[in-house]
């Protein structure tokens, strides 16, 4: 079971909910750093490249995150989550569409690895668990597009500005869009330690850590690399289970890690 399949059958938490705290909560966090420690001049993206950021904040973030939620809550994160990490497919087309020329072997071939391993860790080798309905089907779609143009479209804004400034403001208006149908102090009254300590990672771990590491590595290395070398964070939220909650590994939870890993390993040394 992934983290957030945790939260929504033992606590029947809202998705919208999730999204809002967690998006608005990291967002305070990335501006809190960017004005304290980086000085940056907080409201330049606004008045210079508001477009851009709206995009980025509504279909590349909020989006996503909305998609993938409600994908796990109207199926399971199984499902879910083998659909979402389709998207370096979109992302190798997209860039070799730009590029006007045909994707890498290594590319493609981590591509697979890693998709194996995913579909290894998230269904244990199940076909069955992958049986979702029409909506949660186009959810997960929707969540996988939409980091696609996560790891493609926000080029420009983090050359120009700091990525904490650009992923500050993102969060904070894909939180915010949704208080118009979230109440925010709203919680599961069945709300525990063990949940909170989820919500912390999902908040600090995958998405402050996350977020920030991930557009550092689409400035260095380009959309293609980053997408597939991000297939590797179901590592974390496995790691995480086992340390934290004490959820006992299975064979294909290793084989998963060994072909994600192998997957991670051929992207970040071949790079012909």
């Amino acid at each position: 079971m992934q983290l957030v399949e945790y939260l929504f059958e033992n606590y029947n938490l809202d998705a919208m909910w999730l999204v809002f705290v967690r998006q608005t909560s990291a967002g305070i966090g990335f501006l809190a750093y960017t004005y304290w420690i980086l000085k940056e001049d907080m409201l330049r993206p606004f008045r210079e490249d508001l477009k851009d950021l709206m995009v980025f904040s509504v279909v590349g973030l909020l989006l996503a995150q909305l998609g993938y939620y409600y994908g796990v809550k109207l199926s399971n994160a199984a499902a879910t989550t083998v659909i979402m990490y389709t998207e370096p497919i979109y992302v190798i087309l997209w860039m070799s569409y730009k590029l006007k020329e045909w994707p890498r072997i290594n590319e493609v071939l981590c591509m697979l690895l890693a998709f194996v391993g995913i579909f290894l860790i998230t269904t244990h080798g199940s076909f069955e668990s992958l049986a979702i309905s029409p909506m949660a089907f186009a959810m997960a779609m929707l969540s996988a597009i939409s980091y696609a143009v996560y790891s493609v479209q926000p080029m420009g804004l983090l050359k120009k500005y700091p990525n904490t400034l650009v992923l500050g403001w993102a969060n904070i208006i894909s939180g915010i869009s949704l208080l118009s149908v979230v109440n925010p102090f709203n919680y599961p009254k069945t709300w525990d330690t063990q949940a909170s300590l989820v919500m912390f990672y999902l908040i600090v771990g995958a998405t402050l850590f996350t977020f920030f590491l991930y557009t550092k590595g689409l400035v260095i290395i380009g959309s293609t690399r980053a997408s597939l070398l991000a297939c590797a964070e179901p590592l974390s939220s496995i790691i995480f289970m086992v340390v934290l909650l004490g959820t006992p590994l299975e064979a294909m939870d290793l084989l998963g890690m060994g072909l994600i890993i192998a997957a991670v390993l051929l992207i970040v040394c071949v790079k012909k």
